[in-house]
């Protein structure tokens, strides 16, 4: 089980991650995206991991869920994209 938000703006936790910190295609939310230009979090407060690792809250898989505050808006709205695949199964 996951507890705690793992979708807080990195600016709560002092700052973006240094580039070099970032998990592979990955990058920091200041690399150019505005927080104007940020998708949402999924996260619904409900933090339990299913019999396939996915989170039964939002439907994220937990890579998904721990690496979404260094993503780019285009890689968190292709992760939405996988949520909605996923669930539709």
């Amino acid at each position: 089980m996951l507890h705690g938000s793992h979708d807080t703006p990195p600016s709560t936790h002092g700052g973006p991650p240094a580039q070099g910190d970032l998990p592979a295609g990955t990058r920091s939310v200041s690399d150019g995206d505005s927080p104007e230009s940020w998708v949402t979090s999924p996260c619904t407060g409900l933090c339990i991991l299913d019999a396939s690792n996915l989170c039964t809250g939002c439907g994220r898989t937990v890579d998904e869920i721990v690496h979404w505050t260094c993503m780019s808006s285009d890689q968190r709205r292709a992760v939405l994209a996988a949520v909605e695949a996923r669930s539709a199964r």
